[in-house]
């Protein structure tokens, strides 16, 4: 018999977890923060073995999913693996077949447990990833991760998952930068399952790092799905544009476009050939022949070899083999497919394009910047800001509770106007010189091209541009209220002051009223406490000092409560919840006000 509990597949899985919750949350949220991960482990049984479980999740107890939805797992992974096209090749034995045929396994066995999870899920719609299962003390363990359906699929991202490599085989490609960043965060979460006594001891990854290394194997799929023969060019794709992108010509910074496919596609118009093709990652020579990508023209590769000048055809039929880099500047470009973007890189660190949701932030965070804002004036506000989005240059609004005094205050570094109410076919006009445009909160200008002053501080961003610090620095020095928008050059609105989601101060009570009611249960219902601390652990910033005092002492007696209910139960320390000094009661969303849509 198994001297581990039941439920338990090793000594220090809770703690494991615990950290892959963490590193998913740190390096999720830089992508996206509408992602809201959701991490657990499942474990299925690969020894005979009457005293263990057939297989285990944790957290196991009163968890969404129970360990008996996977007791059939490894059947339908039995059924699957033959409808792989590798599994049709003729097998010929040795090593080298023996670890082919052990990755086809743990691939279907992976691909059974994200199809369990799919037909288990019932709450709102989610996307499944798992890793590659590692053997821990006789079960094959997987990580798991679900991610708001929503947020995934407002990102671009490509149709087909695998790219054909030859007759009998295909390779699996990252659809989008969100897909490269989760397997990114999965193969080290595999690589921490592998080390002795995994959850005892924590080193985590960099997330900076783990998200370059996702942009750098996004971007050698995508060449690898414009020409798979180029295998010299599509593993140093990404660092190749870093270079292109950082490299001055004549004292002119990189702008023009790249395109990647084949030699041959019939997308592509040949101009200009050139009759000695030369290798992309000749950086100097590739940064000079971008000078002539210009006027509708774009300098063509295969990832390994530059062929010459073409135009594009539109795509009739999405091929996802053909893709775009546009330079923007000194070390800044863009990845492509059809017109939309799908990775940006700046300073070699990959992201994705600002979402265009600031109407729905205006919505949310002028009524609560400006207390007693109308509907009225939310809406002129989100026309000013589409009308000066539309512009080439980027721009800035400020919108200042004070703004009369601070245009009389700043008269020496701005154009005075006489009181004017904005309209969005106006904002044009007065938006081509440099510096901002000052409102009132019921959209009438005082003053143009304001040269913004501000103390300097620790917040700021030294990767982003003049205007963006600027608008750090006068609204952190503003005793006024005010909202700093920020229309960038390269696309994006930003909002300054950044303020977190909003939500209401009932959501807050709400949660800590279930806490308590957990607390006082005859048995506690670990399922309802899992989520009410969850929910609150991704909420923390909005506990007031009184709240953090109230949660922490439901979160120990609750803990205590559950440990003598279950003495084989892993203890978890958890972290204490402490106020965050940026947090303010005018920060809750008012009870009274209709949510945006």
């Amino acid at each position: 018999m198994s001297s581990v509990s039941p439920g338990i597949m090793w000594p220090h899985q809770a703690q494991f977890l615990a950290f892959q919750k963490d590193a998913a949350r740190d390096i999720l949220s830089r992508v996206d923060d509408r992602l809201e991960p959701e991490v657990f482990l499942a474990g299925l049984l690969d020894e005979d073995d009457p005293g263990k479980p057939r297989a285990c999740v944790e957290p196991g107890k009163d968890f969404w999913i129970s360990d008996d939805a996977f007791n059939q797992t490894r059947r339908l992974a039995a059924t699957m693996l033959p409808t792989y096209p590798e599994a049709r090749i003729v097998r010929s034995g040795g090593t080298a077949m023996a670890a082919k045929d052990d990755v086809l396994h743990r691939r279907s066995l992976r691909d059974a447990i994200i199809l369990t999870i799919q037909q288990n899920h019932h709450g709102q719609p989610k996307y499944f990833f798992a890793s590659f299962p590692e053997k821990i003390n006789g079960y094959l363990v997987s990580i798991a991760v679900g991610l708001s359906r929503s947020a995934v699929s407002a990102q671009r991202h490509l149709k087909r998952a695998r790219t054909q490599m030859q007759k009998f085989g295909d390779a699996s490609t990252a659809v989008s930068f969100i897909d490269s960043v989760i397997e990114e965060f999965l193969s080290d979460a595999a690589d921490q399952l592998r080390k002795t006594e995994p959850g005892r001891f924590h080193a985590r990854r960099d997330a900076d790092e783990l998200l370059r290394s996702a942009g750098k194997k996004f971007a050698a799929d995508v060449a690898f799905r414009a020409d798979p023969s180029a295998s010299e060019g599509y593993q140093g794709f990404f660092a190749s544009c870093n270079l292109i992108s950082s490299i001055d010509y004549e004292r002119t910074e990189g702008r023009g476009k790249m395109v990647i496919a084949r030699s041959d596609h019939p997308a592509l118009l040949p101009v200009v050939r050139f009759m000695v093709d030369s290798r992309l990652d000749q950086f100097r020579g590739s940064r000079k022949m971008l000078e002539l990508a210009t006027r509708g023209l774009a300098l063509h590769t295969n990832s390994r070899t530059v062929f010459g000048l073409v135009e594009c055809k539109r795509l009739e039929i999405e091929t996802e083999d053909l893709f775009e880099v546009e330079f923007l500047g000194h070390d800044r470009w863009e990845l492509c497919y059809n017109g939309q973007v799908m990775m940006r890189v700046r300073f070699g660190q990959p992201y994705l394009p600002r979402r265009s949701d600031y109407e729905a932030r205006l919505k949310w965070d002028l009524p609560r910047i400006f207390k007693g804002v109308r509907k009225e004036d939310v809406e002129l506000f989100t026309s000013l800001v589409r009308a000066a989005e539309e512009e080439r240059h980027g721009t800035m609004l400020v919108i200042s509770a004070s703004a009369a005094s601070e245009a009389r205050r700043l008269a020496s570094q701005c154009i005075m106007v006489e009181p004017t109410q904005l309209s969005a076919p106006l904002m044009p006009n007065l938006t081509p010189i440099d510096g901002a445009v000052l409102v009132d909160p019921r959209g009438f200008c005082h003053a143009i091209g304001v040269i913004l002053d501000g103390v300097a501080s620790g917040v700021g961003d030294p990767s982003r541009g003049a205007r963006f610090n600027s608008a750090i620095r006068y609204a952190a020095s503003s005793r006024a209220p005010c909202l700093a928008v920020v229309v960038s050059e390269d696309g994006g609105v930003d909002l300054v002051p950044e303020l977190p989601p909003p939500i209401r101060r009932s959501s807050v009570d709400a949660a800590i009223r279930e806490l308590s009611s957990c607390a006082v249960e005859v048995h506690v219902p670990g399922r309802r406490y899992l989520e009410a601390f969850d929910w609150l652990c991704g909420h923390r910033f909005y506990l007031l000092e009184k709240d953090c005092m109230v949660v922490n002492e439901f979160v120990r007696v609750i803990e205590k409560r559950l440990n003598e209910e279950d003495p084989s139960r892993m203890q978890i320390a958890r972290t204490p919840f402490r106020p965050n000094p940026q947090m303010k009661e005018s920060l809750y969303y008012e009870e009274n006000l209709e949510e945006p849509s």
